[in-house]
């Protein structure tokens, strides 16, 4: 069962969609916040494995921004916001793994939040293509052309320990290595790609490994 929290200042639309969900035997919601604050602290207090977000929210841009870095094994959706490429882009960019169009149907709505649950992107071509050109504009100045043969072989299995949406605890625990180990090898992977995300970087390594690609 997928753990969800969830966050628009519309109660109706919250209640309605936390019942909706609710109702539904795949999801379970565990927090239904009004504001950012409210599901920050609800994702604190309940550990879920999807924040959906309210793309109309102040500051919610930003706020995903911080928070995909602090809770690391939370997968953030946005919803609210058109289907036009360049707002999706922005959104994933800045954390999302994924933006719901609010003219999407109900099982549009449900299949999102499933591929979501997966670790998986139902991303169009062109959203894809939108996002790497903003991953190369935030690289530069760093020095870096943010290719993989510039990675160590372990940084490449911590990423694809990441692109699969495990925390640095779990990722340690995989490689049998110490946390504070992977945190180390992160930090040299963000120095050399100049992406200070982990959506960012996930996004960016599934791009450069492409379809089909096996570990590393």
């Amino acid at each position: 069962m997928v753990r969800v929290a969830l966050a628009t200042d519309i109660r109706l639309f919250r209640d309605w969609l936390a019942d909706t969900l609710q109702r539904n035997d795949r999801f379970r919601i565990v927090a239904s916040a009004p504001d950012l604050a409210a599901l920050d602290s609800g994702i604190r207090e309940h550990g879920p494995d999807i924040a959906l977000v309210d793309t109309r929210l102040p500051e919610a841009r930003q706020w995903v921004a911080g928070a995909s870095d602090r809770y690391q094994g939370v997968r953030f959706v946005g919803f609210g916001s058109g289907g036009d490429v360049e707002s999706k882009a922005n959104w994933i960019a800045a954390g999302v793994c994924d933006v719901i169009d609010r003219n999407c149907s109900l099982t549009e709505f449900v299949e999102t939040l499933v591929a979501a649950s997966r670790h998986e992107a139902l991303l169009e071509p062109r959203v894809v293509r939108a996002v790497i050109t903003r991953l190369h504009a935030a690289s530069r100045g760093t020095g870096s052309d943010i290719r993989l043969d510039g990675l160590t072989r372990t940084e490449k299995r911590i990423l694809t320990e990441l692109e699969r949406g495990l925390a640095n605890k779990e990722i340690a625990c995989n490689l049998n290595c110490a946390e504070a180990t992977v945190k180390n090898h992160l930090h040299s992977i963000y120095t050399k790609t100049g992406l200070g995300n982990r959506m960012k970087l996930a996004a960016w390594y599934r791009v450069q490994r492409g379809p089909g690609a096996g570990a590393p």
